[in-house]
C-alpha cells in the first residue's frame, strides 16, 4: 500500500484541496485511492484530527481534539479494511506534528507500506501575513503582527522539511512552491503523488475558498478580539461583505519591509531550496504581490490612517 501525506503549509491552497478530495471521495476509489473519511476528512477540513493527535505541544491558538483515540482507531479500521492501493491523507496541522509519531501510527499496520510527503510552501512574508490574518479572523489572535511574527511564527521550511526526511527517507519527501496566482493546487497535488484524477473530473480553479480578511476587516477584527465582547458567530465573514467596496488587501509590511522579513530566513531557504526542490532558486518567490503592488496598497493604508481611520485600542 501506498501512503500519500500532504503537509498542508498554511495559506498553500490546502483548504480548496481538501473540499474537493471530500467531495469526489466516492469517486476516488474506483481509481484506487482511498481519502479518508475518519479523523476529519469527511466534513472537507483536512484530517485535522489525525494532524493534531501528533503534536508534542499544541500552540496557544489550536483546540485539542476531542476523541482523539476513538478518531484513529476509526482511521485505522477504514485504512485496513479498504481495498484501496492508496491513501491519501491531508491535514494542515502535519506541518506542527512529529514524524516519528506519524511513522509509528503506520508501521502498527504491519505490512508494505510506501510512502510520498507532499510540502507546499510560499514565500515567508506572505505567508506570515496570511497566517496572522486567519488567526484573527477565527479570533484566536489579536495581538500586533510584529509580536506574531517574532513569537509565533515558524517559517523555516528547512527544518520542517528534513525532520519528515530524516524519519521516512531521502526520497520519499517532495516539495514546490506554491504559486498564488495559479489556482492549480489540486492538479499540482496529484502530480507531484504520481496520482490520477477520474477522467471525469476537473479540478477546481478556485482561488479564494479560504478568504483573507482585508485590512479594514482586519482591524475591525482585532478591535472585536481586544475588547472581548460576545459578537456574532460570522462577524468575519459580515465585515468582509460589508466592506467590500471600500477594503483593501491587509498587507502589514512594504516592500523594503517584507524583503528585510525574508531576509530572515536567506540561509534555510537557501538550503531547503538545495536540496529539497527539483529546480534550486536564489529565492523562493510564490508571492502573489509585486513589490510596486506592495508598496502601493500600503501607501493607501497609511493615507486611511492618516485621514483618520480605524485605530487600534490603546488597552486591552
Amino acid at each position: 500500500m501506498h501512503i500519500v501525506i500532504h503537509i498542508g503549509g498554511g495559506k498553500t491552497g490546502t483548504t480548496a484541496i481538501q473540499r474537493y478530495l471530500a467531495s469526489i471521495r466516492n469517486k476516488l476509489m474506483p481509481e484506487g485511492l482511498l481519502y479518508p473519511a475518519a479523523a476529519g476528512g469527511s466534513d472537507g477540513k483536512g484530517h485535522d484530527v489525525f494532524g493534531k493527535a501528533f503534536i508534542d505541544d499544541l500552540p496557544f491558538y489550536m483546540k485539542p481534539p476531542a476523541n482523539t483515540e476513538t478518531e484513529l482507531h476509526a482511521l485505522r479500521e477504514e485504512i485496513g479494511n479498504s481495498p484501496a492501493s492508496t491513501v491519501l491523507i491531508s491535514s494542515e496541522q502535519l506541518e506542527l506534528a512529529n514524524p516519528t509519531k506519524v511513522r509509528e501510527f503506520f508501521d502498527a499496520f504491519r505490512r508494505p507500506l510506501s510512502f510520498k510527503i507532499l510540502y507546499f510552501v510560499r514565500s515567508q512574508d506572505e505567508l506570515a501575513e496570511s497566517e496572522y490574518n486567519q488567526l484573527v479572523k477565527l479570533r484566536r489572535y489579536h495581538g500586533s503582527f510584529s509580536d506574531f511574527a517574532s513569537r509565533h511564527f515558524n517559517g523555516n521550511f528547512y527544518q520542517i522539511a528534513s525532520a519528515w526526511r530524516s524519519v521516512f527517507g531521502p526520497r520519499a519527501v517532495k516539495c514546490q512552491v506554491y504559486d498564488p496566482n495559479a489556482g492549480d493546487a489540486v492538479t499540482r497535488l496529484f502530480t507531484m503523488a504520481g496520482l490520477s484524477l477520474p477522467e471525469t473530473e476537473t479540478p477546481p480553479q478556485n482561488r479564494s475558498t479560504n478568504s483573507s480578511l482585508g485590512f479594514l476587516a482586519l482591524t475591525a477584527m482585532r478591535i472585536a478580539g481586544r475588547r472581548g465582547k460576545a459578537f456574532p458567530p460570522d462577524l468575519a465573514g459580515q465585515l468582509i461583505e460589508i466592506l467590500a467596496d471600500d477594503d483593501m488587501p491587509a498587507l502589514l509590511m512594504d516592500a523594503r519591509e517584507a524583503a528585510h522579513f525574508r531576509s530572515r530566513f536567506q540561509n534555510s531557504n537557501a538550503a531547503f531550496a538545495q536540496e529539497f526542490l527539483e529546480t534550486p532558486v536564489p529565492e523562493l518567490g510564490g508571492r502573489r504581490y509585486s513589490d510596486s503592488e506592495r508598496d502601493n496598497v500600503r501607501a493607501k493604508i497609511r493615507e486611511f490612517e492618516f485621514a483618520g481611520g480605524l485605530q487600534m485600542p490603546t488597552k486591552a
